[in-house]
């Protein structure tokens, strides 16, 4: 793996008309890396694994499986996967479906709950607060806010953007902070 950097001079070198071989011997790399990442075949940065990755050989039967059924657990998908020879950790399991996409969103079906934060960041000039109000079900930041001081309209801002971004109705919010503000007004749906 080389860096973006190397990625850079290697192509910028290649354009002046040097030879792949003067390009190996100068940045000292392997000619045949060289030509891989002046061919596009490697990605400047991307480690590229030795081991086949063991979700290809169930990822077909996951997607049939969750277009049949949106609703299955991944705890039983993991388990029918084990069978069919899948030999990763049922974390690493959950992470490829979620960031493959292949669990349809049910709109219907998928609870209205966010969630909110509120954080503290020191800056030369002070401290800085941060309400944010984060979507359960999609993990998406949906409203958020910053404020020189923690009041009570550094959360309410952040929620009428969340309400007005989603549109929610009958929302359920959970807070762990909403009490150390001083009370000014309160939102909600329905």
């Amino acid at each position: 793996m080389i860096t973006q950097g190397e990625d850079v001079e290697i192509h910028a070198l290649r354009k002046q008309g040097w030879s792949i071989s003067a390009i190996a011997r100068h940045l000292e790399l392997d000619r045949e890396t060289v030509r891989a990442y002046l061919g596009g075949e490697r990605e400047a940065g991307v480690r590229r694994s030795s081991a086949p990755d063991p979700f290809e050989a169930v990822e077909a039967y996951v997607r049939r499986r969750l277009v049949d059924d949106p609703h299955v657990r991944a705890t039983v998908l993991f388990a029918e996967a084990l069978k069919l020879g899948y030999g990763a950790s049922y974390p690493t399991f959950v992470r490829r479906i979620r960031n493959g996409g292949l669990r349809p969103e049910c709109p219907a079906c998928s609870p209205q709950r966010t969630h909110t934060d509120i954080t503290e960041h020191p800056t030369r000039e002070g401290k800085i607060y941060c309400a944010v109000v984060l979507d359960v079900f999609s993990r998406r930041v949906v409203g958020w806010s910053i404020d020189s001081r923690p009041q009570a309209s550094l959360a309410t801002s952040a929620l009428a953007m969340a309400i007005e971004n989603r549109e929610p109705r009958g929302s359920t919010i959970h807070s762990d902070h909403l009490r150390s503000l001083e009370p000014a007004s309160v939102a909600t749906t329905g």
